[in-house]
């Protein structure tokens, strides 16, 4: 008996069915073309557009033009003070020197007795260490463009120098290994012509048009009315029809899924490693890292329901992917990343790491394969701020800033208490072994607790000075701090201003929209270094 021709309505169902699968990315229900009946499937025309649609993407449009175009420089705060930036963060002539007090000592338990390990106390003193010359881990060094990158003159050059030929030959290969199937279902029925393989300009052009909707802030928008003849920005009819887009949304792949499954129980980030650690590497290859550098959090949008999303009611998305990344404190750069991807299944699992400091140490490894670290400066908050790992980096010729937590080890409490000490007061004490670390001891008053005591932890040679232009006599240390800790914010702000992130029901999209916003963001200062 000869096999039953089956009908376009019977083919979708199978091409939908085919997109959900238990070690898959999760379909994107609401992209395949469910919407569109049979007659209509290759025809968008038939669509009916609102007139508050019409109104919407032409006002995104204008004022995604004016915010790129005219948007003005911002005013400086800072500008008309003292102190405001690094650089005079770091002169002395900025600041009224202090009067150090009469020695004082103290000591502290940092870890206690067991079998296997002796008690350890370290001791602070108030008298600061003799002046020597410099030493090495405290020699600047300047962020120079490697010769890798250094022919990154246009955009297009400095964006490939990040996702390079190998990145888009996995994405090819892995797309077409996934649609295969779906491609040899509807072969020789032409109303699905948009199922086919991929190639490398396809994907390039595929990336651009999630810039083009970034940048023209149209990311809300359904893909019939960002394709539509009619409302539509051109430029995304003429680079391909809106069914060709939304499939190859829906299907673009970053692995093998046939051994997904395997690798799964030792990565649960298997989906996106390998590309993700090729990224990595190619934007710690392009330029050396600057003399200030900074360590915090990125919580990026993400929605799905994946074992490692976090939480966190104080930023703006809320839910997200998180990832702990290295910037450059001078400019928008980043330099490393690391993914939250949860225990694995089996292990011991080569990415996964436990642990705040071990997370730090594993970034400074990989950063150091193919950069050196001699005389950076690493600021942090206090989430990431510990003796011992002050003292991990000191052992690498890396000095380090950061708000420490009163409760951590290492802080006497003769210091972390607030009693009998005045607004605006200052102390210092240095690690009495290497008098490298410095602990500094600021009190401020706030309205809802009173006295707060603000405890900095430096390995760096600080300024023995207060601000005089500020009447809040705050320590140089915490001027030095201020000036630069913000790199992964700004990097942050501008990644999110024309990001390329859409909600989706597959985790590796906004992935995907992690690693472009982060291209994106890289490449403009790359141009602009070289």
């Amino acid at each position: 008996m000869a096999d039953k021709k089956l009908t376009d309505r019977e083919i979708r169902e199978l091409l939908e069915q085919m997109e959900c699968n238990e070690f898959s990315d999760e379909c994107d229900t609401d992209l395949f073309l469910g919407n569109i009946s049979d007659d209509d499937a290759c025809n968008l025309e038939n669509y009916d557009i609102e007139s508050e649609d019409i109104d919407d993407i032409e006002t995104h449009n204008s004022t995604a033009i004016d915010n790129v175009l005219l948007d003005p420089p911002k005013a400086i705060v800072t500008k008309k003070r003292n102190v405001n930036s690094i650089d005079s963060a770091l002169d002395p002539l900025n600041y009224i020197p202090i009067v150090l007090p009469e020695e004082e000592t103290f000591s502290v338990t940092i870890n206690k007795k067991t079998k296997g390990t002796p008690e350890r106390m370290i001791t602070w003193t108030s008298t600061p260490p003799a002046q020597h010359r410099i030493a090495s881990e405290n020699i600047p060094i300047r962020p120079i463009v490697k010769s890798s990158a250094a022919t990154a003159t246009t955009p297009l050059t400095a964006w490939s120098c990040f996702f390079t030929d190998d990145i888009i030959s996995i994405i090819v290969t892995s797309t077409n290994k996934r649609i295969k199937d779906k491609v040899e279902l509807v072969s020789g029925n032409s109303s699905f012509y948009y199922v086919k393989f991929t190639e490398h300009t396809e994907i390039k052009a595929f990336i651009g048009l999630l810039y083009m909707r970034g940048v023209l802030q149209l990311n809300h928008l359904r893909h019939r009315l960002l394709f539509s003849d009619t409302v539509g920005p051109p430029i995304f009819t003429a680079t391909m029809s809106t069914n060709r887009f939304t499939f190859l949304y829906t299907n673009i792949s970053f692995d093998d899924v046939d051994t997904r499954k395997d690798r799964w129980m030792y990565d649960k980030f298997t989906a996106m490693r390998r590309v993700f650690e090729i990224f990595n590497t190619n934007c710690a290859s392009a330029v050396n890292p600057s003399d200030y550098l900074s360590l915090d959090e990125t919580l990026y949008p993400c929605r799905t329901k994946i074992p490692f999303k976090q939480y966190d009611p104080n930023t703006p998305a809320k839910y997200g992917i998180l990832f702990k990344s290295l910037n450059s404190a001078r400019f928008s750069y980043t330099y490393q990343t690391t993914v939250y991807n949860g225990k694995p299944s089996t292990v011991p699992s080569p990415y996964y790491v436990q642990g705040v400091s071990s997370t730090v140490k594993q970034l400074i490894h990989e950063l150091e394969k193919q950069s050196t670290l001699k005389g950076v400066n690493i600021t942090m908050d206090r989430q990431h701020t510990d003796f011992e790992l002050f003292e991990w980096l000191l052992q690498k010729k890396i000095t380090a800033v950061g708000i420490i937590r009163a409760n951590r080890r290492a802080i006497p409490h003769q210091i972390s208490s607030v009693s009998d000490r005045n607004e605006y007061s200052y102390k210092v004490m240095w690690n009495n072994t290497s008098k490298k670390i410095s602990l500094h001891s600021y009190v401020v008053s706030t309205k809802s607790k009173g006295k707060k005591n603000v405890l900095a932890l430096a390995s760096v040679p600080p300024v023995l000075g207060i601000t005089s232009d500020d009447d809040k006599n705050k320590p140089a240390l915490l001027k030095l701090y201020e000036f630069s800790k913000g790199g992964t914010d700004i990097v942050n702000h501008r990644m999110s201003t024309y990001t390329v992130n859409r909600q989706s029901g597959r985790w590796t999209i906004p992935v995907f929209s992690y690693l472009l916003d982060t291209a994106r963001v890289n490449c403009q200062s790359l141009w602009s270094l070289t």
